[in-house]
């Protein structure tokens, strides 16, 4: 697969290259509508697009074979806004002979929203009925159909979240329910990673004695996200010459990004308490030292976008 691909690849550029003594430069701007949402291996449920106004310009070569090859740089605003709820059903007793069934319900309403700097690279190729447009021989009111296919770079330049996690418990003796109402849950998190365990090496030092030694710190959505987005770009579209000299473009366009966007944002984290005698934990009256082992996530960006675009060809 990878040798047909690179095979086509080839093909194309040799086409072009032949074709470059009728180049064309030409240079435009775009505004529009993106929604993103995260995808990967390791994100839930709830996963929902967030949607956002996005602007760019673009630079390129028109070639007479109908090809374009494109540079753009756009303003676009990625992330995720998760709304799930996760239920679990707890079975216990009381006063050891009563059976207690707990169903506890916990609702996650997150919102995460990155800012970028994307740089897409993209051939384009038009369609047209008559046997495609010819640089220097456009026809004013001709509709064609575009496709397009590449890649894109991204920074990013800021981010946020906002998070609100409510939990509440059904209470089922007897077999009668009583149904609990929603409150606030002090744990706001994303449900992806996030999750601190402890681990003590001594077992005579039980894990609860740890809870208080551990960070407290929550994950930050401007400086614990990776900086760097890449990914792959494929849509298409209708153009239309509006003049000899420019067009209007209507595309459609989605987007898969290839690099995990995991610094630490959503890093699963194991504090591991080993017991030393200049440890700077003391629990008990004794010292411990703590090692962090984290583990990244495998969550990627992922939209779709609709613009609005205007070409002009410099003659």
């Amino acid at each position: 697969m990878r040798k047909k691909v690179i095979i086509i690849f080839l093909l194309l550029t040799s086409i072009i290259l032949m074709n470059t003594a009728n180049a064309q430069l030409t240079y435009g701007f775009k505004a529009g509508y993106t929604g993103y949402k995260l995808t990967g291996g390791d994100v839930y449920g709830g996963m929902n697009r967030v949607y956002n106004p996005a602007f760019g310009a673009s630079i390129g070569v028109k070639f007479a074979t109908d090809f374009h090859l494109i540079a753009e740089v756009n303003y676009i605003t990625k992330g995720v806004h998760q709304l799930f709820t996760h239920q679990q059903t707890i079975h216990s007793f009381e006063f050891d002979t009563v059976a207690v069934t707990i169903a506890d319900y916990k609702k996650y309403d997150n919102t995460l929203k990155t800012t970028y700097i994307d740089v897409p690279i993209m051939l384009r190729k038009s369609l047209s009925l008559r046997g495609g447009v010819w640089p220097y021989d456009r026809k004013i009111g001709r509709v064609d159909v575009d496709l397009f296919l590449g890649g894109y770079f991204g920074y990013r330049i800021g981010g946020s979240a906002s998070l609100s996690t409510t939990w509440k418990q059904d209470i089922t003796k007897y077999g009668n329910t009583t149904p609990g109402e929603y409150i606030q849950y002090d744990t706001t998190s994303f449900f992806i990673g996030q999750q601190a365990t402890i681990t003590s090496v001594d077992s005579t030092y039980p894990k609860e004695l740890f809870v208080n030694s551990i960070p407290s710190g929550k994950p930050n959505a401007s400086t614990d996200i990776n900086s760097f987005d890449a990914g792959i770009i494929a849509g298409l579209g209708l153009s239309v010459e509006v003049t000899d000299k420019s067009k209007v473009s209507f595309d459609f366009r989605y987007t898969m990004g290839i690099l995990s966007i995991d610094k630490t944002y959503f890093n699963d984290v194991e504090y591991i308490f080993t017991p030393d005698g200049s440890g700077s934990v003391v629990v008990a009256g004794n010292n411990f030292s703590m090692v962090t082992k984290r583990t990244k996530m495998d969550v990627k960006n992922s939209g779709i976008g609709f613009f609005l675009g205007y070409t002009m060809y410099v003659q």
